[in-house]
């Protein structure tokens, strides 16, 4: 390796975490140059992504303010202001989750912000969605300390939000394992579907507490972008839902129907039989 290729390495060797640092270290030395030339390439090609994803949001947020002014003369507008994103991202074929992330991320971090993410060398685009899942800008900076200090990987970042906002995996966060037969799943899905309609009815819109009648309080809470946005994919996630909830009873009304001829036709054979 020449003079300048070492001093490249030692520099790189001080930005990543120690594992990886010993890993490099010992790599055969015609592949250490490879390394660095393919390590610049992804590096530039992470930051022109967070700057292309930024930009992105910057032009959806400003989509959502017209929209939302054309919502407040015209009625019916309003699911417009909601669903702008996924509407864009229909019309472009791509991931509606991926434009909600880059207006998240636009409304979150200004050009300043993410010229400081760009000078951190663990940072990714990954990184930056798991951020933006922080419930408050304290937490969120001592994450980004952790990436900056730590060069946490993606994975070790999403762990220590979890924990740092009290999520830590429970019981309930793990996979559920397949249903044995076809009444078992029934039986777990009324079971989970009624837990819902029970929160919904008694927690979320009941009459202890209502939702819609706590964000009508004028306070700087309810103003906040962080419940704008959670606002926005509350409506998101609702509506997906009574989409899903609404199939999946058609189907389940079909499959019933299927199975009521299925049994008469086994009755009269029984009674045929006899």
């Amino acid at each position: 390796m020449t003079k300048d290729e070492q001093q490249v390495l030692s520099q790189v060797l001080r930005t990543v975490p120690q594992e990886r640092a010993h890993f490099i270290r010992h790599m055969p030395d015609p592949l250490k140059k490879y390394h660095n030339k393919i390590g610049k390439l992804l590096e530039r090609h992470i930051q022109s992504t967070l700057i292309l994803y930024f930009e992105i949001g910057e032009i959806l947020c400003d989509a959502t303010s017209e929209m939302k002014e054309r919502a407040d003369r015209q009625v019916g507008e309003m699911k417009h202001v909601r669903l702008c994103p996924a509407i864009v991202a229909e019309a472009l074929g791509v991931s509606d989750r991926v434009l909600y992330h880059c207006r998240d991320f636009a409304r979150t971090y200004s050009r300043d912000d993410v010229q400081e993410l760009l000078g951190i060398s663990a940072m990714t685009w990954t990184h930056v969605t798991h951020l933006l899942t922080v419930d408050t800008e304290q937490i969120r900076s001592e994450m980004l300390q952790k990436v900056r200090e730590e060069h946490l990987t993606c994975t070790e970042l999403r762990k220590e939000i979890r924990k740092r906002q009290g999520k830590a995996g429970s019981k309930s966060n793990r996979k559920r394992g397949l249903p044995a037969n076809p009444s078992i799943a029934l039986g777990q899905m009324a079971e989970e579907t009624n837990r819902v309609l029970h929160a919904m009815s008694d927690i979320w819109f009941g009459n202890r507490y209502n939702i819609v009648t706590e964000l009508r309080h004028p306070n700087d809470f309810n103003l906040s972008d962080e419940t704008w946005n959670r606002l926005d994919q509350a409506i998101l996630t609702e509506e997906t839902a009574a989409v899903q909830h609404g199939r999946a009873a058609e189907d389940l009304k079909q499959i019933r129907g299927e199975i009521e001829q299925r049994r008469v036709v086994v009755a009269e054979a029984a009674e045929e039989d006899e």
